[in-house]
C-alpha cells in the first residue's frame, strides 16, 4: 500500500498539483504522529504496541524519504526516548529509524568526532 501511495505522490509532484500534494503531506504527518506519539510510542505503551509502531515506522522510512515528508517536530531530542526501551529488538529498530532522521541536535560536530576518534 505504501509503495502505491508513494507512486501516487510522485505523480502529483510531477503534475504540480499543490492541493492534492498538501493533502498527501498532511496524511503522512498524521501517520507519523499516529505511530510516534498518539497510538504507538507514547510513554507507558506496552511491548506489542511499541514493536508494531516501530515496524510500521521502519516500513514508512523504507518507502519514503523523511526529509521530503517534513514530519519531524521542532524538538528532535524527544525521539531519543525510543532508545530507553527495555527490549533490545525495539532499541535496534529505533536506532535504524533514528539514523535515517536528520535531527540537528544529534549531529556530531567535526571537532567532537575527531576527539572521539582520538580516544
Amino acid at each position: 500500500m505504501l509503495k502505491r501511495v508513494r507512486d501516487s505522490r510522485a505523480l502529483i509532484v510531477r503534475n504540480r498539483d499543490s492541493v492534492n500534494l498538501k493533502n498527501y503531506d498532511e496524511f503522512f504527518k498524521w501517520l507519523w504522529q499516529c505511530f510516534t506519539e498518539e497510538e504507538g510510542l507514547f510513554p507507558g505503551a506496552n511491548f506489542g504496541r511499541r514493536c508494531q509502531a516501530l515496524e510500521c515506522l521502519i516500513e514508512l522510512i523504507t518507502v519514503f524519504d523523511l526529509s521530503s515528508l517534513n514530519v519531524l517536530s521542532t524538538n528532535g531530542l524527544k525521539y531519543l526516548r525510543w532508545m530507553s526501551d527495555s527490549y533490545e529488538n525495539n532499541k535496534a529498530m529505533a536506532f535504524r529509524i533514528l539514523e535515517k532522521m536528520d535531527i540537528p541536535e544529534l549531529q556530531v560536530s567535526d571537532y567532537l568526532q575527531t576527539c572521539i576518534y582520538l580516544i
